[in-house]
C-alpha cells in the first residue's frame, strides 16, 4: 500500500512521530507503517520554542537525514508553509518531494505576535492553489489540512462556536482537494464524530501515547493517529531520570557508610518512639481508633506535611490529599521541594485537622510516617478518580472535562506508611490523645 492507501484500513494508521534518524530507525524496527515529524519536536532538537522561529532549511536538513535512514514513508509537519504565498509553499513541498517525503501537514493558524486563525476561505484558496501547482508537475503529495480551531482555546482565544467553525473549515478544505483532515486537541466524542461525518477524507487525531483508546477512535471514524511531541518528551524525561540516577549513584557511592549509619539511627529512633508509646499503655490498632481516623481523613480536604530540607531544617506545606480508607496519598511534581526532600529523607510528619463541627469525634490526627512511591497502576488510577471526586474544580482545570485521567509523567504519587499515629480526642477530655504504633502492614 502507498501512503494514501494506509489511511483507508480497517483500523487507524498509527503514525510514529520521529525527530531524527535514530528515532526513525526505532520506528521501523518496531513495525510502524509510516512515520511523521512534529514541528515542536524539531524545535526542541534545534533549541527553539515551537512556532515559526525554526527555518525551513533547518527542517530540510533533518528531514533528509531521516529519509536516508529508513524505508518508511515520511510525512512532514510544515507548519503554515513558511510563507503566505501558495506558490512559494508549493515550491517548498517540491523540494521535500525531491528528498522522498510523501506527505505534509499545513495548518491554518499563524503566530506573529499572537496565535491567529487564517480566514477559512483564504486558507481554502491557498490549499487549492498548492494542489493545482503540484498537479502541474505531477507530484502526488498527501496534503493533511490542519484545523486549529480547538487549539485556540489554549491561547485564551475561545471561539464563539468551535465545532461549527471546525465543520465549516473541514468542508472548505475538502472542496479544495486536500487528502486528509487533522484537528488537534478535539476530545469530545460527539465533536469527533461530527467531524468524521462531515467528510469522506481520513481524519487525523493527536493523542497522548499513555491514553490512546484505539477502539474508541476507530468507532468514531478516525483514520490516523499521531502523537506530536510526546515521544520526544518521554525520551527526554527518561534521559533526565537516567542522568539523575547516575548523579545520585555517585553521591550514594561516596556516602554509603553515612547512609548506613543514618538508617541505623532512624531505626533506633523508631524503636525509641515505639517504646515510649508502649510505656503509655498503647499498642496496636483498635476498631474505635480506625473508625475515628477514617472519619477525620474522609471529612478533611487538606493536611500539613513536614519534610526535611537539605540544610536540615523542617519544611511544612499545606496540601490537598486523597485517602483510601486509612491510607493517605499525595501527588506532587517530581521537581517540587517536597519530592526532593523526601528523596533525601523519606521520614515525614503529618497533621490533619477536621472541620470544627466534628470536634466531639476527634480534634485531629498526626502521624510519623515514611513516604513511599506508589507504583501500582490500579491504585494510581483509583487515586485520580478520587481526586476528581474530591476536588472537582481543581481537577477540571488540570484534566479537562470528563476524559479518563492517567498519571502525569511530571508528577509522583506517594503513599504514607505510618510508624505512629496520634489522635487528639476531646470527647475523652480536653487535650486527650490516643496513640497507635504500627508494627506491620496489617495495621495500615
Amino acid at each position: 500500500m502507498n501512503f494514501k492507501e494506509l489511511h483507508y484500513q480497517d483500523k487507524p494508521l498509527l503514525l510514529g512521530n520521529v525527530w531524527d534518524a535514530s528515532s526513525a530507525k526505532v520506528a521501523e524496527k518496531l513495525g510502524f507503517q509510516a512515520i511523521g515529524t512534529a514541528s515542536s519536536a524539531f524545535a526542541d532538537m534545534f533549541g527553539y520554542e515551537d512556532g515559526k522561529t525554526m527555518t525551513f532549511e533547518e527542517q530540510k536538513f533533518m528531514i533528509e537525514r531521516i529519509v536516508k535512514s529508513t524505508r518508511l514513508p515520511l510525512t512532514v509537519d510544515l507548519e503554515a508553509g513558511y510563507s503566505e504565498d501558495p506558490i512559494e509553499i508549493a515550491n517548498k513541498i517540491k523540494e521535500l518531494a525531491g528528498l522522498g517525503v510523501v506527505g505534509v501537514n499545513l495548518e491554518d493558524s499563524t503566530i506573529v505576535n499572537e496565535p491567529l486563525l487564517i480566514e477559512a476561505e483564504v486558507q481554502a484558496q491557498k490549499l487549492a492553489a498548492i494542489k493545482k501547482e503540484l498537479a502541474q508537475v505531477q507530484i502526488e503529495m498527501f496534503i493533511n489540512a490542519r484545523v486549529d480551531t480547538y487549539i485556540m482555546s489554549f491561547f485564551g482565544r475561545e471561539l464563539q462556536n468551535t465545532l461549527e467553525e471546525t465543520l465549516k473549515r473541514v468542508k472548505l478544505y475538502d472542496q479544495a482537494g486536500v487528502d486528509g483532515i487533522f484537528v488537534p486537541f478535539i476530545n469530545e466524542s460527539d465533536d469527533i464524530k461530527a467531524v468524521t461525518n462531515a467528510t469522506s477524507l481520513p481524519v487525523n487525531m493527536v493523542q497522548d501515547p499513555n491514553s490512546i483508546d484505539f477502539d474508541r477512535l476507530n468507532d468514531l471514524g478516525v483514520k490516523r493517529v499521531s502523537m506530536g511531541n510526546s515521544l520526544l518528551t518521554a525520551m527526554n524525561q527518561n534521559l533526565e531520570s537516567t542522568l539523575s540516577d547516575l548523579v545520585n549513584k555517585q553521591e550514594q557511592n561516596s556516602m554509603e557508610n553515612i547512609d548506613a549509619k543514618k538508617e541505623q539511627i532512624h531505626n533506633e529512633i523508631d524503636d525509641v518512639i515505639k517504646k515510649r508509646i508502649y510505656q503509655n499503655g498503647v499498642s496496636g490498632m483498635t476498631e474505635e481508633f480506625r473508625e475515628k481516623l477514617i472519619g477525620i481523613l474522609s471529612s478533611t480536604m487538606d493536611m500539613t506535611i513536614a519534610t526535611t530540607r537539605e540544610d536540615g531544617w523542617p519544611q511544612a506545606n499545606t496540601v490537598g490529599f486523597v485517602n483510601m480508607g486509612e491510607n493517605i496519598y499525595l501527588e506532587t511534581f517530581k521537581t517540587s521541594s517536597k519530592a526532593k526532600n523526601i528523596t533525601r529523607d523519606p521520614r515525614v510528619s503529618i497533621t490533619i485537622a477536621p472541620p470544627y463541627e466534628l470536634v466531639t469525634e476527634g480534634c485531629g490526627v498526626s502521624f510519623a510516617a515514611y513516604a513511599e512511591v506508589e507504583t501500582d497502576v490500579e491504585v494510581i488510577k483509583e487515586f485520580h478518580r478520587l481526586l476528581l471526586e474530591k476536588f472537582p474544580d481543581i481537577a477540571e482545570a488540570k484534566y479537562g472535562d470528563g476524559d479518563k485521567v492517567y498519571p502525569d509523567p511530571n508528577t509522583i504519587l506517594y503513599r504514607f506508611r505510618p510508624v505512629v499515629a496520634s489522635l487528639l480526642d476531646f470527647s475523652k477530655g480536653f487535650g486527650h490523645a490516643d496513640f497507635i504504633v504500627y508494627e506491620d502492614d496489617s495495621q495500615k
